[in-house]
């Protein structure tokens, strides 16, 4: 089963900049080349999150996972994500965005 795209689903709008301006034409290819990416990815079935899981919530002595989570990694965190569809991170990552930029903004005043 394909994800549909975060972008897809949600209104974009670029009201600071003219459509065509730079900045616009950038934005929009960027919106593109995201579209067709997450079209393509998949969430992992269960038998390959069973297996994440496993390795992730007892990893093998002296391995890469162990390692990580000794240097203080919090594996559970990657679990996590790796539950949420490529579509739900994608929700995710533009959120946190654009939280940063309203943050950014308001620092910048």
């Amino acid at each position: 089963m394909r994800e549909k795209s975060v972008i897809q689903n949600r209104p974009i709008t670029f009201a600071a900049f003219g459509e065509r301006s730079t900045a616009f034409r950038e934005a929009t290819t960027y919106i593109a080349r995201y579209n067709q990416t997450v079209e393509r990815l998949q969430s992992l079935t269960p038998e390959q999150l069973a297996r994440a899981e496993q390795r992730l919530l007892r990893p093998a002595p002296a391995s890469r996972i162990a390692a990580a989570r000794d240097f203080g990694i919090d594996l559970t965190l990657l679990l996590m994500q790796l539950r949420l569809s490529p579509a739900e991170r994608g929700s995710q990552m533009l959120e946190l965005c654009n939280h940063v930029e309203e943050l950014t903004g308001r620092a910048r005043r």
